[in-house]
């Protein structure tokens, strides 16, 4: 935990990691930012410091990420991620007909040309969404908290 950040401004930071088993071992620099939290009219009752209001919400399939592109003007202090971020079950078709009669291309690649089977597929569906611009540039300006939920 850091105590004392000015709220609401962007902080920027350079780390290095140091393998704690063999201390000589440091990685590579890493930078990065985040932006402290915000005052709001309601502190937490356990620590009296307010907290921002969060937007939530999931990422569609099939290579329709321009959602995220709205969000450049206005970015999120943080992105609660709640479900799935692949749909490993979900292929992607290379063609699509809108209602309108139009065809939608779709970029198919052969991880997503499937449902999932072997790690190297749902890998595959990983990096498929991150073929997708917009997707990294959400991924680089906002950070992304994921929550998982196991269904029986």
């Amino acid at each position: 935990m850091i105590d004392g950040l000015p709220a609401g401004q962007d902080i920027f930071y350079r780390i290095r990691f140091q393998d704690l088993a063999s201390p000589t071992i440091i990685g590579e620099q890493v930078t990065g930012r985040f932006r402290s939290a915000r005052p709001t009219a309601a502190p937490s009752p356990s620590s009296g410091r307010a907290i921002p209001p969060a937007r939530a919400g999931h990422r569609r399939g099939a290579g329709r990420h321009a959602h995220l592109r709205d969000h450049a003007a206005q970015p999120p202090d943080f992105f609660i991620h709640s479900g799935d971020n692949i749909y490993a079950d979900g292929p992607i078709v290379a063609e699509v007909k809108l209602p309108d009669g139009q065809i939608w291309k779709n970029v198919v690649t052969e991880d997503k040309a499937k449902p999932a089977e072997t790690l190297a597929e749902f890998r595959g569906n990983y990096k498929y969404n991150l073929m997708d611009r917009n997707v990294l540039a959400f991924n680089a300006e906002v950070p992304i908290f994921s929550q998982w939920t196991i269904t029986r």
